[in-house]
């Protein structure tokens, strides 16, 4: 997936200037905007691991939500979202994936409303099965980065994700 940089040009540079909108405005939004950044980021990034997952048949989502399985062991899917930041229905759709393909298993909670889930040893293999291609994929994002750069990332996703929590009253 090829990326252009078009939100981060100069407004001389584009084809046409905005006719509905506030043109200062947009020049901020487009030049300094942090989510849009960040948004622009995730797309890359993810993109380049993903593609390094393809051959495994999963993507860095998924293996993100395998992961996170292992280490909490059995969880409930808002564990889940509240350790990811996920959305209870992007967690849902990537559950009945990674359950069709028998990596996970879903099963009942204390009550009808709860469900429980918890990595299957086919979802582990499938784990090691590609950590050879993660960790490729990783050092050359590493590469990238620069090192003084993955270590304010580390620090920036943890204060960010500290932030958007919801707090309980």
């Amino acid at each position: 997936m090829a990326c252009s940089s078009l939100m981060y040009m100069q407004p001389s540079r584009m084809a046409g200037a905005p006719t509905k909108s506030n043109d200062a405005f947009c020049t901020i939004v487009a030049q300094e905007c942090i989510a849009n950044r960040v948004r622009l980021l995730n797309r890359a990034v993810s993109s380049m691991y993903d593609e390094a997952l393809r051959p495994h048949g999963l993507r860095i989502t998924q293996v993100s939500i395998l992961v996170a399985l292992s280490m909490l062991g059995e969880a409930s899917p808002g564990d889940v979202c509240r350790v990811l930041c996920l959305e209870k229905s992007t967690l849902s759709r990537t559950f009945d994936r990674l359950r069709t393909r028998g990596w996970i298993d879903v099963r009942p909670g204390s009550d009808a409303r709860s469900t429980r889930v918890r990595i299957t040893a086919k979802g582990a293999a499938k784990l090691q099965a590609v950590s050879s291609a993660w960790r490729r994929i990783q050092s050359k994002a590493q590469e990238i980065l620069g090192e003084d750069a993955v270590q304010e990332l580390g620090k920036a996703s943890v204060a960010f994700a500290e932030a958007a929590r919801p707090r309980r009253v």
